[in-house]
């Protein structure tokens, strides 16, 4: 018999690894699921029943599910987002939640200077021409001396900063930690948010999503943006007004957009959806080969340390929720 059961939730195939032998090495039964973009409470709480852990994608981990679950001892994300667990539950109930920061900071930052790249010189755009049989020149910016606002300066963040140094942009930041030592290496000026959104040609946001940072980009903030700016998103889709950026982008106030996240995942119907200068990748920014087995040993190593009690786990609290 195993000493403990783990479930893994995920869209996408999860093959193994050194990290899931080493559970089973540890006495663990580990199930995988492959699951769908959308899962009702009764669906997880049936999946989960007899399980001491999970390693969950986005799926619901609300307060009903949680006390439905009397044996989950701890859930431990494989990424940095935590928006789908009631982390107060989690708490009342003795289950602890954590994540895995930093480790596909390397992902996301590639993700992120791709879509600059994508929307400066409007390569979605030219390329359509050119399958369409169609020759024709659009003609795009350069990325390269351009001023760049990063919303949130922590490990995604700071390797964008890292990238964009080749590209020989000024850089301005926004975080509530500053580090000083990191902003002179990498040309960087931490500022306010107000200077962030009004002087950068590129804003990009690599805050948590949680009550504080809940529209932390809004009406205010984007009436503030350059014509030419663009903004990319691949944090979380609730840190970004989807109404105040669909006004922003059809008024002509803001150059174009490029999201990989929405505030409701997946939203077909969205109003977005239906813009030429938004480029859209499906919450995958991530989720690289390399970043996958990265996340996932992290996330294993919470589990193990989680209920063994033997090391460090990086566990969420619900302060951390506001």
């Amino acid at each position: 018999m195993p000493k403990f059961r783990v479930r893994i939730l995920s869209l996408a195939p999860v093959t193994d690894s050194p990290a899931l032998k080493e559970l089973r090495d540890k006495g663990g039964e580990v199930v995988i699921t492959q699951t769908r973009p959308i899962m009702s409470e009764d669906e997880i709480i049936e999946l989960m029943q007899g399980f001491d852990a999970v390693i969950p994608g986005t799926e619901p981990f609300t307060r009903r599910v949680i006390e439905h679950l009397p044996g989950l001892k701890t859930i431990a994300r494989s990424g940095v987002g935590f928006n789908s667990i009631d982390v107060q539950a989690a708490q009342d109930n003795g289950v602890i939640v954590s994540t895995t920061p930093g480790a596909n900071r390397h992902a996301v930052a590639d993700h992120t200077l791709g879509m600059m790249i994508m929307l400066a010189h409007l390569i979605p755009q030219n390329q359509q021409m050119v399958t369409k049989g169609q020759w024709v020149r659009t003609v795009g910016r350069d990325v390269y001396g351009k001023t760049l606002g990063i919303i949130g300066v922590g490990a995604i963040g700071k390797e964008v900063a890292k990238r964009a140094r080749g590209f020989d942009m000024p850089i301005l930041g926004y975080d509530i930690v500053q580090d000083e030592s990191f902003a002179r290496q990498y040309n960087l000026r931490y500022t306010n948010l107000e200077e962030v959104m009004g002087q950068a040609d590129f804003i990009t946001v690599h805050v948590p999503y949680y009550k504080a940072t809940h529209y932390l980009i809004g009406a205010g903030e984007l009436a503030l943006v350059k014509p030419t700016a663009y903004l990319i998103n691949t944090a979380r889709g609730g840190i970004v007004d989807e109404q105040a950026l669909h006004n922003a982008l059809i008024e002509k106030r803001l150059a174009g957009a490029g999201l990989d996240v929405m505030q409701d995942e997946p939203n077909f119907a969205s109003p977005l959806m239906q813009l030429d200068n938004i480029i859209w990748t499906p919450h995958v920014a991530g989720i690289t080969e390399e970043s996958r087995l990265a996340c996932l040993a992290a996330a294993c190593l919470n589990v193990w340390n989680a209920l063994s009690g033997e090391g460090q786990v990086h566990q969420v609290f619900p302060d951390s929720v506001g």
